[in-house]
């Protein structure tokens, strides 16, 4: 198609229910844990706008952000469940429920451009992998486009000069970057990311 919509922007994805109800007019929910002013959320509105204008108005989009409807690891049954008829996923959170999509997504942590990466595991996951597919109709759900991050920096409460600094550190992360962390001699810490400051500040977490 030449005007498929592609949001591309950490292992984020829009889902919509599988059940509906074609042809007819009507307002769509899409549910974000993440801020309104969060670039994930920020860069829908326009997409929105376009799918208004070339359905005719049947496709309205409203944006309910900041947790209002469900937080980060209640969005794939949110979305599921008809709580809302879209919402943000992050893979790490679902890698029981979506063990095939979550492998294919963690493997971009060993790209060298991020935006190679995206583009090629958004091929992989549309083009050739039916089972990444079934993971998410199995939740009544379908994947619509991902979201990826350019390289991640390790962000810490105090200074950290050299790889032996983060031997015994608590860093916040999932996935591949988890694996990553314990590699460097960190303690990988699993936690969603609403609570990750205030697990800084209090000492629950060294680094994010």
């Amino acid at each position: 198609m030449r005007n498929r919509l592609i949001l591309l922007a950490a292992s984020l994805f829009l889902i919509l229910p599988v059940a509906g109800s074609p042809g007819t007019a009507a307002e769509f929910i899409y549910g974000s844990f993440l801020p309104p002013k969060h670039g994930a959320v920020r860069t829908l509105p326009p997409v929105f706008e376009r799918l208004k204008k070339e359905s005719n108005g049947e496709l309205d989009w409203k944006i309910v952000a900041g947790g209002q409807l469900f937080g980060g690891k209640a969005s794939l049954d949110g979305a599921g469940k008809h709580l809302a008829d879209g919402a943000v996923i992050i893979l790490s959170y679902f890698a029981s429920q979506l063990p095939t999509a979550f492998t294919l997504i963690d493997l971009a942590i060993f790209g060298e451009d991020p935006l190679a990466t995206l583009a090629a595991s958004t091929e992989e996951f549309m083009r050739n992998c039916p089972q990444c597919q079934a993971d998410y109709r199995k939740r009544n759900t379908i994947w619509l486009a991902g979201l990826g991050a350019t390289h991640q920096k390790l962000l810490c409460a105090k200074p950290v000069t050299k790889l032996s600094d983060i031997k015994g550190l608590k860093i916040s992360t999932s996935g591949g970057n988890g694996r990553l962390a314990k590699a460097m001699g960190g303690v990988a810490v699993g936690m969603v990311s609403s609570a990750i400051y205030a697990g800084l500040q209090r000492g629950q977490l060294d680094c994010t």
